[in-house]
């Protein structure tokens, strides 16, 4: 399936298998739960332990079409075996490996079309003035919020009498620094923000073959996902290479390799956050048009949300993540095998933020006022993770009714996180990337 993760392509597949997300923020990855909710609290997590070849990863990161196949274990029995790392399920996916055999290159693409579904529509602004003006009553019990003669202008308005949806006479400047209760426009806010259609592409190039003794697979994978923002701009790019080697080294030792490396270039306007929505219904009315008959933003006594995405700043973020994997798999004697498995992996996370004050204007044009605050924000994230597993194992069968097996091993981890974040407030230029901590001046050489 055209699916942009592998977190996708599981969803709605596997019974009880919970797959959610409570934003539209691309870089915002989506959360799994095995069996319901497992734990409550903030600051505690009911994720299941995800193993990729045998080492814990990011179901993100990978390839969906790399993917061999994935066993998702959700009774505690099954993940028994995990320990304590899988009271909330485990997830175990195994990746594709060469077969022996001529060179084979194989490259696919996906050219696909995606609308949002399900979007709510704002109501018309004559019947949101009828019932905030019924509201306003019950409260008051007397008096109106708009006026008859507003409500008409919204009905002419609506006919295609009247546009513009604001008055501009200077004589009256009510008219137009009152915006919220004069204004006549019939505005869906959310036709005026989000695209009804976005194209997204996505390139695969795999290669394998080998002999009998080596085998060797690798892939190439290439993401374009566009945004559906039609105000601002947000999108994202993903690349993958994967590489990966098995060989026979004699009769009794066996020599595994494989290496994946994913790069994921995210980049939304910096007010579209989890908080965005609930701005976005509380300072935008049906009868304020977007733009004022001059052509700059509507002042509506809060920061104007469309305005915010179109000019208040953009953020970037870049992530990187390599795996490598080894491991030797020695038999000396029938039936007695040993696994010697090395995980490596490194992680670094740069996130590039800038915050732009929005300017409102007069009847006249003139700049009146500012929103927001302006800053450049900065911040690194880096993390090594290491594991290694040794464990030796012997099983035999008596007279083909009886059974025997013992496994011994030992398991170690490490992991090394580091995290550096700097912010400075009082940026005048929006397109300045970054700025000299040592220096005290921005990417331009200002102050």
């Amino acid at each position: 399936r055209p699916v942009t993760s592998a977190v996708q392509a599981l969803q709605g597949l596997v019974p009880g298998l919970k797959i959610s997300t409570s934003t539209g923020e691309l870089d915002k990855n989506m959360s799994i739960s095995v069996r319901g909710t497992g734990t409550v609290g903030s600051y505690s997590s009911g994720s299941p332990l995800i193993l990729i070849d045998g080492t814990e990863g990011d179901l993100n990161t990978i390839n969906p079409q790399d993917i061999e196949n994935i066993s998702v274990l959700k009774d505690a029995a099954a993940s028994s075996i995990y320990g304590s790392r899988a009271p909330f399920g485990v997830i175990l996916v195994t990746t594709k490996s060469g077969k022996a055999g001529k060179t084979s290159v194989n490259y696919n693409n996906s050219f696909r079309i995606g609308s949002p579904i399900n979007m709510p529509e704002s109501m018309d602004s004559y019947s949101f003035a009828v019932m905030f003006n019924e509201a306003y009553k019950n409260q008051k019990g007397s008096g109106q919020v708009f006026t008859d003669e507003v409500m008409q202008k919204m009905l002419d308005f609506q006919a295609g009498k009247l546009t513009g949806g604001m008055d501009s006479d200077p004589a009256n400047p009510n008219a137009w620094n009152y915006p919220w209760y004069n204004a006549y426009a019939n505005v869906d806010i959310y036709s005026e923000m989000f695209k009804s259609s976005v194209f997204s592409q996505e390139h695969n190039v795999s290669v394998n073959g080998g002999s009998e003794k080596v085998t060797y697979y690798a892939s190439f994978n290439y993401l374009d996902q566009g945004g559906l923002l039609k105000a601002g701009d947000d999108g994202l790019h993903r690349y993958n290479v994967t590489a990966k080697i098995n060989a026979d080294l004699t009769q009794w030792l066996k020599f595994n390799y494989s290496t994946r490396f994913t790069r994921n270039d995210v980049w939304r306007p910096t007010s579209f956050n989890s908080s965005f929505y609930d701005q976005l219904g509380r300072a935008t009315w049906p009868n304020m048009p977007v733009k004022d008959p001059n052509g700059y933003y509507t002042n509506n006594g809060w920061t104007n949300p469309v305005q915010n995405l179109v000019e208040g700043g953009k953020r970037n973020a870049q992530t990187d993540r390599l795996y490598q994997q080894a491991s030797l798999v020695i038999e000396p004697i029938k039936n007695w095998i040993t696994h010697v498995e090395f995980n490596y992996s490194i992680m670094n996370s740069s996130v590039k933020e800038t915050s732009i004050p929005t300017y409102n204007h007069d009847v006249e044009g003139n700049l009146i006022d500012t929103h927001g605050t302006s800053y450049l924000y900065q911040d690194q994230t880096k993390e090594n993770y290491l594991n290694l597993n040794i464990y030796s194992e012997y099983s035999q069968s008596f007279n083909n009714a009886h059974n025997a097996k013992v496994m011994l091993g030992f398991q170690t981890e490490d992991m090394k996180q580091e995290f550096s974040s700097t912010k400075k407030y009082g940026v005048m230029m929006g397109g300045m990337p970054y700025f000299d901590v040592t220096t005290g001046l921005d990417g331009q050489g200002n102050p």
